[in-house]
């Protein structure tokens, strides 16, 4: 024993690792989402609820007194759902987090920072799903829903829009949907083809969709699918709506960023694009 211990001083080497105590690497909890169909709700005020299930009948879900409907959306659990703010941030929730049931819902400041902005638009849906954001200014671009996802409570500065602008609604682009419509706020319409608009996966500012006049600011960008409806004031400045059915928009084509023609019909006023056929 002695002469093994003398020889291994002699000639053995230093030990080249090193022994330490492993450590044990905690297990991260897996948070499993069910696929399963539901329906989002969105007030014009920026209350959010959801309910399970598609096919909900929109008359029966009630508001808080001098509120009303934004959107009700039905998408699946496992789809982004995606806020679009006046100030061209999208910021995105889950309905995960969302409450259920038939009450007010939560506000949406609860859930994202939207500094002060209002929420124009609510999207759900596959993340390839086309869309065309466009600000007051008169500038707009084309995107994907994957495009405006974000993982920040603060948002995602996407459209960017001018001091005083501010973002629209979103158009969700269907298929097969080849031009785009314009409003002004001078009642003036133009139609284009959607191919003249850059899509723009980091967003900005976009392109010129139409050309405005001292003082008006863009209503509205619409992809064209059958008759044109425009909400504006009639006779007695009543609430009215006028369409424009497919074979008259040929009076109003051309290409973008022009002015486009003032729009025909009995409206006195427009304040925007309506429902379509």
């Amino acid at each position: 024993m002695k002469e093994e211990t003398a020889d291994g001083e002699r000639f053995g080497d230093k030990r080249r690792t090193r022994i330490e105590a492993a450590e044990r690497a905690a297990a991260a909890p897996v948070e499993t989402l069910t696929d399963e169909p539901v329906t989002v709700i969105c007030s014009r005020n920026g209350f959010l609820r959801t309910r399970t299930g598609h096919g909900i009948d929109a008359t029966t879900l009630s508001w808080k007194e001098g509120d009303g409907p934004l959107a009700v959306i039905e998408t699946r659990t496992v789809h982004p759902i995606v806020l679009v703010a006046t100030s061209g941030r999208t910021f995105s929730v889950r309905a995960l987090d969302l409450p259920g049931g038939k009450g007010d819902g939560a506000p949406a400041t609860s859930l994202v920072d939207l500094a002060g902005a209002r929420i124009v638009g609510v999207l759900a849906g596959e993340p390839d799903t086309h869309l065309l954001l466009a600000s007051s200014g008169g500038t707009g671009l084309r995107c994907r829903l994957k495009d405006l996802v974000t993982r920040q409570r603060a948002g995602k500065a996407f459209l960017n829009v001018g001091e005083g602008e501010k973002c629209l609604a979103p158009e969700i682009l269907r298929e097969g949907v080849t031009e785009v419509a314009t409003l002004s706020s001078g009642g003036r319409l133009l139609v284009f083809p959607l191919a003249e608009v850059n899509e723009l996966s980091g967003g900005g500012k976009g392109v010129i969709l139409m050309r405005l006049h001292e003082g008006e600011s863009l209503l509205g960008a619409r992809a064209v699918a059958g008759t044109l409806k425009v909400k504006g004031k009639g006779r007695g400045d009543k609430v009215s709506f006028a369409g424009v059915p497919a074979a008259e928009l040929e009076n109003y084509r051309g290409a973008r960023a022009r002015s486009g023609r003032v729009l025909q019909g009995s409206l006195k006023s427009v304040s925007g694009f309506a429902y379509q056929d």
